[in-house]
Parts: structure tokens; sequence; C-alpha cells
């Protein structure tokens, strides 16, 4: 990485530093933007080794034009607007320095909207105990907050409804998605309440669910899995994600079975032999 000739084809007066990073478990490399006469604001831009200096000055470049470098940063340190703005995410295990809640084999953070207008977010941070310590926002409210934007934003869909084919309520195959920043694996956190309303509703005794990313789950009811070992399901998943999925969005390749009358979630099969 040429950073010297990445600033000339950059926006001028515009400071860059190389970073290295671990994002969900992987080692990323970024370009972390310093803006001289605004160092609390400091967005990261992700590049890979097949990535051109033209491209990353592109993606440096919409960045800077989208104004978050301009953007009023007293109120992040706003307690209404972090309660209102906060949302969950779930990722794979690994040291971090934000606060976390286990949840099964992954770690459920929450993190909080940046603002740059009225009508426009641009990324979010990860909720760290120094932000809590100088928001003084209590840590049990804010996880409070985050669950209830959270989950107000889940949808579950039948593959059928989402490839254009007619829907029926006799599904293979459905998908858990959410509105709120594309979290849907999330959804894991509320298992209690989203997988035994779906049970509840299609009359089932439990269902298999699968990661395809942290953007989403697949469900598989019981009534479909005839024949189908969990473990052909955790391998199926891990060679679509090696082939599909950017590794940064690939949780574990495990597969998961909620039992609605013990209201539980496990671990049923892992593809990784963990």
């Amino acid at each position: 990485m040429n950073l010297e000739k990445l600033k000339t084809l950059s926006a001028q007066n515009i400071g860059l530093e190389k970073i290295s990073i671990v994002k969900n478990g992987i080692p990323c490399k970024g370009i972390r933007i310093i803006d001289p006469t605004n160092a609390n604001v400091s967005p990261i831009v992700y590049y890979s080794e097949q990535d051109t200096l033209e491209e990353i000055a592109a993606r440096i470049n919409h960045v800077i034009s989208t104004g978050v470098l301009d953007m009023d940063i007293s109120l992040l340190n706003d307690p209404e607007y972090a309660l209102k703005n906060s949302y969950l995410a779930i990722r794979r295990k690994c040291e971090a320095d934000y606060i976390t809640r286990e949840c099964l084999n992954l770690d459920v953070h929450i993190r909080i909207f940046i603002p740059v207008d009225d009508d426009q977010q641009i990324g979010s941070f990860a909720v760290t105990p120094a932000f809590l310590e100088q928001t003084e926002i209590n840590e049990d409210e804010l996880w409070a907050a985050a669950a209830r934007n959270s989950r107000s934003e889940y949808k579950i869909r039948s593959m059928d409804s989402i490839l254009g084919l007619p829907d029926t309520d006799d599904a293979f195959m459905y998908v858990v998605t959410s509105d709120l920043a594309g979290e849907g694996a999330a959804a894991l956190y509320y298992a209690s309440e989203i997988f035994e309303n779906f049970c509840r509703e299609h009359t089932e005794s439990g269902c298999y669910i699968i990661p395809s990313s942290t953007q989403e789950l697949i469900l598989v009811p019981d009534s479909k899995t005839s024949g189908i070992a969990p473990s052909e399901l955790s391998c199926l998943t891990a060679s679509v994600n090696a082939e599909m999925v950017d590794p940064i969005l690939q949780l574990d390749p495990v597969t998961y079975h909620y039992t609605h009358n013990s209201n539980t979630l496990e671990i049923v099969a892992r593809a990784d032999g963990r």
C-alpha cells in the first residue's frame, strides 16, 4: 500500500493512516481518515489486497462527501440519542474492547448509529465501557433500549416469497432478516420470543436455525427435516458461506435447534468439528 500516492488521489487536506483491526474475528486492513479540524471523527475505509489505489481512493472520497467528518459529535454524548439509536449486533467470539453478552457460541454487542444530518445515518460504533462512563448511561437501560429497537425490526419470510414464487404457509425454508442495519442474525438473542412465535403460528414442535451470515438466519421447521441430519445443514452452510459470503459477515458453521415445548435454543451440529 503506497500511502503517499493514495493521498494524492484522495481529497485534499485530509490525513490518512494505515491500520490493522480485527472485525468479527477476521484480521482486516483499513485506512483511517483523519480530519485535522475534527480529530474526534475518524472513519475507516477497509480494503483487500485485490483493491487498486484508485478504488480505495474512490471509497475514501465517498465517505468524505457524505459529510460524516462534519457531524456534530456532541450528539453522541446525548443519552436520549444513544437510547433511541442503539441496536444489537451478533458476532463470533473474539477479544474486543466493547461490552458484550454471551449468546451460546457468539457474542452480542450494542451499536449506535452515527448521525450526519436529520435524514441520513452513516455507519455505527460499538459501545465501550469508556462510552458508558463518559455519557453516564446505565448499561442495563441501554441493553433494554437496543433490544426494543432491534426486536421490532425482525421479519420472517418464506424463501419462496423472497424468490418471487407463490407464498404458502407450508414452506420448506424461511429467512429471518432485519431492517435495522441488516443485523438479522441477532434474532438468536431473542430465541424465546421470535422462534416461539414462529413455531406457534406454524404449529411446529421446533425448528432448525442456520446462520447464513450476520445479516440473516435460515429457519427450517421440524416437520420438513425428516431424513436430514443437522450435520448436513451445518456442512451446507459452511460450503455456501465459503463461496458466497464475505468472511467478515460469516458466523460459526453451526446448526441450532429451537424446541418449542421447553422454549430452549441449543447447538446440535458443527461443521468445523469443534
